[in-house]
């Protein structure tokens, strides 16, 4: 399964467990490192031909793990039902102070929950 986003053509892979096609460390906006660490993040450079991402994008600095962590974490994990491929993505906010957790875990499952609705929040 492909799909086009505003930087390029993406491959998903088909995950069997809720049927769904999994879309993993997508890049999202340009790394926020160098001249551009302080700065409001920027649109991620296109690319031709289709990109395959099927890993979780690095994780973020937070209290506590910061010896596993670099600064190039702004990549985004999408499910799709397998059924129904023409649905709007949305996100999920990791903690109420938006300061710790991680795409890695299994609150953040997205087989699980894009199983049970259009809408995966």
């Amino acid at each position: 399964m492909a799909v086009t986003i505003r930087s390029g053509a993406l491959r998903g892979r088909f995950v069997a467990e809720g049927a769904v096609n999994a879309f993993k460390g997508m890049i999202v906006a340009a790394p926020r490192v160098g001249e551009l660490r302080w700065k409001a993040p920027q649109p991620s450079r296109s690319w031709s031909g289709v990109r395959g991402p099927f890993e979780p994008g690095s994780q973020c600095p937070q209290s506590g793990r910061l010896a596993s962590a670099i600064e190039d974490c702004l990549y985004l994990n999408a499910w799709a039902p397998h059924t129904k491929p023409s649905l709007t993505a949305s996100r999920s906010k990791r903690s109420a102070r938006n300061s710790t957790g991680s795409d890695r875990g299994p609150a953040s499952h997205g087989p699980r929950a894009s199983t049970y609705s259009e809408e995966t929040t």
